[in-house]
């Protein structure tokens, strides 16, 4: 078993019940938990988060950062918990991402054994409103079983929209373009010495992962994928379709400016966000 540390960085805003699940789902990792902390940046939630993260103090290392409220920043909260970790190894996971048990064993060993390297897990698209924490720790390979469902982080589709782009990855011309921050993993000294996520990006929603991802990987860093660090993505109304796909529009202009040849990979795949 590796004995390496690990930070795990959770910028949250108001996902109570979906961060309880969260929580829960990383109580229960093969990896050993002594050798884990849980950061969570609470982004104004109201009410504040800390009376749930109390309730798991007992069984997880958890550091709590609150920030105020002010609009979308995403990239300020994750640099926080970043900055934070005592952690050598990174995992950025969102708040409604509910990780199978062997999660953290799996993006550690990857990273170890294929350094320098960044990882990228997978996500998949669940009801998980009769998930409970109970089901989590006593049954969690039914929830294996559960069906796909369309998702407005997804462009409103079932399946993770980066599958076509996962079947080539080992010849994807912008490998960075899968960097998707909700999970995924790198090494703390890699994150500080290309710049962290750039906070311009604050304000919308969207790209400042794949940016950040771009930075790793022109700094010689090979982005790997890693299907076993699975996590299933909690449906929640704190972001409407509408709302992602007015953000991104933003944020693509952003990233494209910072970010050469994007523009045109996306087009080329068909994924150019338009405001609607």
């Amino acid at each position: 078993m590796n004995s390496n540390t690990v930070s795990i960085v959770i910028p949250c805003y108001n996902n109570h019940r979906e961060l309880e699940l969260t929580l829960t789902g990383l109580s229960v990792q093969s990896y050993p938990l002594s050798l884990v902390e849980v950061t969570v940046v609470d982004d104004g939630s109201s009410p504040p988060l800390e009376k749930l993260l109390s309730r798991f103090r007992g069984s997880l290392d958890i550091i709590s950062i609150r920030q105020e409220r002010c609009g979308y920043r995403v990239a300020t909260a994750r640099n926080k918990g970043i900055l934070q970790a005592s952690g050598s190894i990174i995992i950025c996971l969102d708040s409604d991402m509910l990780p199978v048990p062997e999660f953290i064993e799996a993006h550690v060993r990857h990273l170890t054994e294929h350094e320098p390297a960044t990882t990228i897990g997978y996500r998949r698209y669940i009801d998980a409103s009769t998930i409970t924490p109970e089901l989590i720790r006593t049954s969690f390979d039914t929830i294996y079983q559960f069906s796909d469902v369309p998702s407005a982080s997804n462009d409103g589709k079932e399946l993770d929209r980066r599958l076509p782009e996962f079947a080539y990855f080992d010849m994807h011309p912008a490998p960075y373009n899968c960097f998707h921050g909700c999970n995924v993993a790198f090494w703390k000294s890699d994150a500080i010495r290309v710049g962290l996520f750039d906070e311009k990006f604050n304000g919308h929603w969207g790209y400042e992962d794949i940016e950040f991802g771009y930075r790793l990987w022109r700094s010689g860093i090979r982005l790997l994928l890693v299907p076993e660090a699975l996590g299933f993505h909690q449906e929640n109304s704190v972001l409407t379709l509408s709302d992602r796909l007015r953000d991104a529009a933003v944020n693509f202009e952003f990233a494209s400016h910072k970010i050469p040849g994007f523009r045109d990979f996306r087009h080329s795949i068909g994924r150019v966000p338009t405001r609607e």
